[in-house]
């Protein structure tokens, strides 16, 4: 069994204290376009746009699209009239930020001996950069991203949620296929790293300066100490006790989010004319797929909570979903409406369930297969059914066609 690894980038890969960075950040970016835009007015848009990215809670927005649409408006320039200067900044002034960073020769070491272990790793940085600056650090930190095979290197463009929001987990692990080995995030930050692993349900472990670490601190969910410790950690217990546990209402919440905004994603940055492909000829292909989930939404998971909600103790029949890939001929279905319509349907789901109660959560139901059962209960099996679902959608990108 392997094991895959979420690792911080900032303070955790590389030496770089935000709280020296980010003024450097922004002083070196105001001076860089100071003919054309107020530096202060750039810096409070810049800042206010990264607290709107933090605050993003929408399956169908990227953190780019939020921030874009509060920063353009904000410094009354349209993108394409400043897009090119923001990439010459990225390209000719970002990298001189180097020299207030340092690699940590233990962190690279520890990746290099993953990989040796056959751990997959997944550079879990907050994802509030363009892909540039995040591989740059990466460079900074002795791991150039063209080297070293991570499962995934999030950025702006590609993510919808940023830590600590649970959220942000689920879309990660949804992006690598959501493997079945036990996960495990590794960070230097107790609010971002560690509490948002937390609550999502799976194990962290905490990189402070100085190696404290001992059998007191070094639990099967939780670690503490330098970089130089985590593999003391891991190895102290079996690889198994290390599985996630997806089981807490945040955890619940957060799956319902980060896998749909996951498929946004994977289906965006896939050309429609695949869409009807199939790797393996007794698989969906991806339309079909999306198609699927859609009115599993619809037609299923909304019509049942809202039955459980209203009525006492309600009769819940089974549906035979399984036909629907005949009878509703899903290849031939609009292809440009199916991912909004799913991702709509999806939404009202997430709005049903955040209003619920402590007693709504508990509220019982007659299922046909499952007998006694609540809507704790079946909103599990939504979670059940979409991680199935990002491994079938995973599976068939992944896969060549026959």
């Amino acid at each position: 069994m392997t094991l895959t690894i979420l690792i911080d980038l900032d303070d955790t890969l590389l030496d770089n204290d935000m709280g020296v960075f980010l003024p450097n950040y922004l002083n070196t970016l105001g001076n860089f376009m100071a003919s054309t835009i107020d530096p202060n007015i750039l810096s409070s848009a810049l800042r206010r746009g990264t607290s709107k990215m933090f605050e993003n809670n929408s399956i169908d927005r990227t953190l780019k699209s939020v921030f874009n649409d509060f920063f353009y408006s904000n410094i009354d320039f349209k993108e394409d009239q400043i897009g090119n200067l923001i990439n010459d900044f990225y390209k000719n002034e970002f990298p001189k930020l180097k020299n207030i960073t340092k690699p940590i020769p233990e962190a690279k070491t520890f990746i290099d001996r993953a990989l040796e272990r056959k751990y997959r790793i997944g550079i879990a940085t907050n994802p509030l950069f363009p892909r540039t600056a995040i591989i740059q650090r990466l460079q900074w930190a002795g791991l150039d991203s063209n080297k070293y095979d991570f499962a995934l290197i999030p950025s702006y463009a590609d993510f919808h949620f940023a830590k600590p929001n649970p959220a942000y987990f689920a879309e990660f692990i949804s992006r690598i296929g959501w493997p079945e080995d036990p996960i495990i995030m590794i960070g230097n930050d107790p609010e971002h790293d560690i509490q948002g692993a937390k609550n999502f349900g799976i194990p962290a472990f905490q990189i402070i300066k100085h190696d404290i670490s001992t059998k007191s601190n070094l639990t099967k969910r939780y670690g503490q100490g330098s970089i130089n410790s985590v593999f003391d950690w891991i190895d102290r217990f079996n690889v198994k006790d290390l599985s996630p546990n997806f089981e807490k209402r945040t955890s619940i919440i957060a799956q319902l989010k980060g896998i749909p905004a996951a498929i946004d994603t994977i289906y965006n940055q896939t050309n429609t004319s695949s869409w009807n492909a199939h790797p393996n000829k007794n698989e969906r292909g991806l339309l079909e797929i999306l198609c699927h989930v859609r009115d599993v939404e619809k037609e299923v998971n909304i019509p049942r909570i809202k039955k459980i909600l209203n009525e006492t103790n309600p009769f819940i029949s089974e549906t035979d979903i399984d036909q629907w890939l005949e009878t509703r001929k899903y290849q031939e279905q609009n292809k440009h409406s199916a991912l909004p319509e799913y991702l709509n349907a999806r939404k009202e789901t997430i709005a049903l369930i955040e209003n619920m109660s402590d007693l709504d959560w508990k509220r019982p139901a007659n299922h046909a297969l499952l007998g006694t059962t609540s809507l704790h209960e079946l909103i599990r099996m939504i979670n059940q059914h979409d991680r199935l679902i990002i491994r079938q959608i995973h599976q068939v990108i992944t896969e060549p066609t026959n």
